[in-house]
C-alpha cells in the first residue's frame, strides 16, 4: 500500500463523529498447576526476563500488609474480595498456570542459588473504575558498601544509601527512609552491583565490586542529610508479587479471555520486573516497518532518536481538544479565575450594561453540575452532559466578553474590567489588546489564538513522527506484546486482543484529534479494505502523547493487529475445563 502524510490524511478522512497499570500471603487452595497444565506449551519467542540469570533484588517477597496499606489513601480505603472467594481463586488459577508454563520452559530464569522467583498473587479491589496494576516498593537491603571520598570510617546500619540515575548518592537516617525492611540477611555486593548495572545505569558515578564490597567512586555526587558515615543499607525499588484488578475492569468485558488479557499484561510487568527499572534506560525509538513488525522486540532506529527526544520534551500533561471548538481548551482554566474576579463584579447588577449578555454565563458558572463535570478539564476528556455544558460555556462566554469593556481604572465602572487584572489573568495577550475602551473579547481572542499557534508549533514534530513512522518502544508496549503470548500459552486465542481494544475505545469515548484517533475514526480505518487505510492508502496511526508510555488506544489496537498478522502464536493446552473446576462457568462468577 502507498502511504499518506498526516496533512493529506487530515484532508481526506471524514470524521464519523485502559490505562493498564501494573507478596506473598497465605497460600490458597488451588489445584496443583503441574497437573492442571498438562502437556508443555509452545516455545516462547519473547522471554519474560531480560537476563539469563535472574537477580533476586528485582523482586521482593512481600506480604499483603507490606503492600496494600500504601494504596489505601489513593483509593479511599477500598475493600477487596476475600482470598478464598471463588472469583479470586479463579484468577489465581490462571496466574499459577502461566507461572508454571514459563517455569517449565526456562527454569534458569526463575531460580538462582537457592532463590526462586515468588509466585505472583492476585487481589480484586471492589472498585468500579477500570484499573489493573502491579505494585513495586522501596526495599532496604544490607550489603557491604563503601563510599570513596567519605572521610568517616564508621560503618552504620542507621544510614541508608540512595542512588539516582544521574549519579547522585544520598545518605539518610533510617527514620527518614520509608522502605520494606529486608536487612535481616546481608545480600552479596555482586547482586547489588548487577542490579545497578541493569536497572539504574547511573551516569557520572562509577562503581565496582572488590573483595565482596561494592565501592562507589569519588566522582559520585554525594548529598543527603547525613553524608558523614559509611552506610551498610541500600534502598532499591523491587517488584512485589501482588497484582491488583478492580471489579470494574473485570466486569467491563463479557468474556473471561478479555479479563485474562488484562491479567497477562500485568504479569508481563511482574515477570520482567518493570517496576525495578529506570524506564528511560530500556525504552527506545524505532521505525514501524514490516521488518520490525515481525520481531518480538523491534530494532532501534538511532537516526530517529533526536526526533523522538524532542517529542519527550513536550509537556507531559495533555490538553484535550474539542471538535468544533472556538477557544483553545486551555482557556477554560483561566475562565475559572476570570468569572469571580472580572465577569461577576462587572455584570452582576441589573443596571450593568453587560448584565443581560452575561447572565447565562454567570448562572452556568455557578451551577454545581457544571463545576463537577468540568472539574478536571482541560486534562480530562469530556462527553455527554459535560460536553454539552462546555459548548454552552463557549457560546455564553463569546457573547458576554463582547459586552464587557476594558478600563484603565481600578475598580472600573459597571460593565468594565480593569486592564491590569485582564493582563494578569490573560497573560499571553499584549498590552495593545487590553487598552482603554477595547472589548474584553479582544484580549480573550488574542490569548486563545496564541495558544492555538503554540499548539500547532508543538504539533510539527508530532506530524513529522507520523510521516517517519516513528515508534516508541516502552515497557507498556512490551507488556501488550507479552500479553498476547501469555494468552496463547494458556490455550486462549490471542485474537481477542482486537475486540478488546475496540471495546475499550468505544466505552472511553475519547476526543478525536489529528494526533490521537478516537473510536469512530479508528474503527473506520480498521474496517477498511485493506485494513488501516483510507481509499486504499495506508494511514499512519498516531501514538498520542510520547510522554505517556501506554500510547493511545487506537495505536495499541494497531500494534496488536499488526503483531497478530506478522507472528505465529501457537496455542498451548486448553485449560478452560480445569479452570472451571474453580468456581464454575465465568458467567456464574460474574453475572451481568
Amino acid at each position: 500500500m502507498r502511504t499518506l502524510s498526516l496533512a493529506k490524511i487530515w484532508g481526506r478522512v471524514i470524521l464519523v463523529g485502559l490505562s493498564l497499570l501494573w507478596g506473598c500471603g497465605p497460600q490458597q487452595h488451588v489445584e496443583d498447576t503441574r497437573r492442571a497444565v498438562g502437556s508443555p506449551s509452545p516455545a516462547i519467542f519473547l522471554q519474560p526476563m531480560r537476563e539469563s540469570e535472574p537477580n533476586p533484588l528485582n523482586w521482593v517477597d512481600a506480604a499483603q500488609e507490606e503492600v496494600y496499606p500504601d494504596l489505601d489513601p489513593t483509593w479511599k480505603h477500598p475493600s477487596y474480595l476475600a482470598d478464598s472467594d471463588p472469583r479470586t481463586l479463579r484468577l489465581q488459577f490462571w496466574m499459577d498456570a502461566l507461572y508454571q508454563l514459563l517455569y517449565e520452559q526456562t527454569p534458569t530464569a526463575f531460580e538462582r542459588d537457592g532463590w526462586t522467583l515468588p509466585k505472583p498473587r492476585i487481589r480484586i479491589m471492589e472498585e468500579p473504575s477500570l484499573n489493573a496494576f502491579s505494585s513495586s516498593r522501596s526495599v532496604c537491603y544490607r550489603s557491604s558498601l563503601h563510599l570513596e571520598g567519605v572521610t568517616a570510617t564508621n560503618v552504620s546500619n542507621a544510614r541508608v544509601l540512595l542512588l539516582s540515575p544521574r549519579g547522585s548518592l544520598g545518605v539518610y537516617r533510617r527514620d527518614q527512609s520509608h522502605c520494606i525492611d529486608r536487612t535481616d540477611q546481608p545480600v552479596p555486593a555482586a547482586l547489588v552491583a548487577a542490579y545497578i548495572r541493569t536497572n539504574i545505569q547511573p551516569t557520572h558515578c562509577s562503581f565496582r565490586e572488590e573483595a565482596g564490597t561494592l565501592i562507589f567512586g569519588a566522582d559520585c555526587r554525594l548529598g543527603g542529610s547525613t553524608p558523614d558515615a559509611q552506610p551498610e543499607i541500600i534502598q532499591l525499588e523491587s517488584v512485589s508479587p501482588w497484582i491488583t484488578l478492580t471489579t470494574g475492569v473485570i466486569t467491563h468485558f463479557e468474556s473471561e479471555a478479555a479479563t485474562l488479557l488484562t491479567l497477562t499484561h500485568e504479569l508481563a510487568h511482574y515477570f520482567s520486573a518493570h517496576g525495578a527499572l529506570f524506564k528511560p534506560r530500556v525504552q527506545y525509538f524505532y521505525r514501524q516497518n514490516e521488518d520490525n513488525l515481525k520481531r518480538p522486540r523491534p530494532e532501534p532506529a538511532p537516526e530517529l532518536a533526536a526526533l523522538g527526544e524532542s517529542l519527550l520534551k513536550l509537556p507531559a500533561f495533555r490538553t484535550q481538544e474539542i471538535s468544533g471548538q472556538h477557544y483553545h481548551s486551555e482557556m477554560f482554566s483561566y475562565f475559572r479565575t476570570a468569572l469571580p474576579r472580572l465577569i461577576e463584579p462587572a455584570c452582576q447588577g441589573a443596571d450593568s450594561p453587560c448584565f443581560v449578555a452575561c447572565k447565562d454565563l454567570i448562572t452556568l458558572g455557578r451551577e454545581p453540575s457544571f463545576q463537577k463535570h468540568l472539574e478536571r478539564f482541560p486534562q480530562a476528556q469530556l462527553k455527554d452532559q459535560a460536553l454539552l455544558q462546555y459548548q454552552q460555556y463557549e457560546t455564553f462566554f463569546a457573547r458576554c466578553s463582547e459586552a464587557i469593556t476594558v478600563s484603565d481604572q481600578t475598580p472600573g465602572a459597571l460593565g468594565t474590567v480593569p486592564s491590569e487584572t485582564v493582563r494578569l489573568i490573560y497573560w499571553k495577550s499584549s498590552r495593545d489588546d487590553t487598552t482603554e475602551g477595547k472589548p474584553f473579547s479582544v484580549a480573550v481572542e488574542a490569548m486563545s489564538q496564541k495558544l492555538f499557534a503554540e499548539a500547532a508549533e508543538r504539533d510539527i514534530p508530532m506530524r513529522k513522527a507520523l510521516d517517519e513512522r516513528l515508534g516508541y518502544y516502552t515497557t507498556e508496549e512490551e507488556a501488550d506484546m507479552f500479553a498476547l503470548q501469555g494468552l496463547a500459552m494458556l490455550g486462549i486465542d490471542p485474537a481477542i486482543g482486537r475486540s478488546y481494544w475496540l471495546e475499550f475505545m468505544r466505552q472511553s469515548q475519547e476526543q478525536d484529534s489529528a494526533l490521537s484517533f478516537a473510536y469512530d475514526r479508528c474503527k473506520a480505518v480498521y474496517d477498511a479494505d485493506p485494513r488501516w487505510s483510507v481509499g486504499g492508502v495506508a494511514v499512519p496511526i498516531p501514538i498520542g502523547s510520547f510522554a505517556d508510555p501506554h500510547h493511545s488506544k487506537c495505536f495499541r489496537l494497531y500494534k496488536t493487529d499488526q503483531r497478530l498478522e506478522a507472528l505465529d502464536f501457537p496455542l498451548g493446552p486448553d485449560l478452560q475445563a480445569k479452570a472451571e473446576r474453580v468456581g464454575g462457568p465465568w458467567q456464574s462468577l460474574w453475572p451481568r
